[in-house]
């Protein structure tokens, strides 16, 4: 839920990985520890969005090497 008022709070920018990581943990975001976890993260996010309505899940894009952004 942090990470989905994190990015509802930047609607059409694109929110860095770290900036992310740091959303839904709390804490600084380690590329070496964190990298599939918030990708995990962002997925299951996804799944819980198109379960409301599909084009919440598809309003979440990645940015590949960027981070993600809310286009919705």
């Amino acid at each position: 839920m942090r990470l989905l008022h994190h990015l509802l709070a930047y609607p059409g920018q694109v929110c860095t990985r770290e900036s992310c990581g740091e959303a839904a943990w709390g804490r600084p975001y380690d590329p070496e520890l964190d990298r599939d976890a918030l990708d995990k993260v962002v997925s299951k996010l996804r799944q819980r969005l198109a379960t409301v309505d599909p084009a919440l899940a598809a309003a979440l894009q990645s940015r590949r090497g960027e981070g993600y952004l809310w286009q919705g």
